[in-house]
């Protein structure tokens, strides 16, 4: 959790577990007598462009007449806007140098503050059934 809001400050996992009900609401929907268990952050990928938040959550529904207990795994994606196709350079504006990542805040090098002017687009990549 501590490197999720390193990389988002203002990440708010109380409203992220809202929206993961909210999806596994729209996943079950028509199940009779669902219900969601409980919720829990399992896992954080981090990569260039694409940062993921992996949740678990186990929930249940009535299925002909019979109770069934499911868990789902939900992959919650913050991805960087890509709609030109060209590759993304990260440089740092005030010396150059390259940014090992664009969540960054501080240059690594000379310690600049920086400005994200990227804004992340919140999705979820995946949404599954944990057998």
């Amino acid at each position: 959790m501590l490197q999720i809001l390193k990389d988002f400050p203002d990440f708010n996992p109380s409203l992220a577990e809202t929206y993961v009900k909210e999806k596994l609401a729209q996943v079950c929907a028509g199940k009779l007598g669902f219900r969601v268990h409980n919720v829990v952050i399992s896992g954080y990928d981090r990569a260039r462009t694409e940062k993921t938040v992996v949740y678990q959550a186990a929930l249940e529904y009535r299925e002909k007449g019979v109770l069934r207990q499911k868990r789902y795994c939900l992959r919650y994606a913050s991805l960087l806007p890509d709609d030109s196709g060209a590759a993304l350079a990260l440089n740092c504006p005030n010396c150059g140098a390259p940014l090992s990542d664009a969540g960054e805040t501080v240059c690594t090098y000379c310690g600049s503050p920086l400005v994200q002017v990227m804004k992340h687009t919140w999705r979820f990549t995946e949404v599954f059934e944990k057998l």
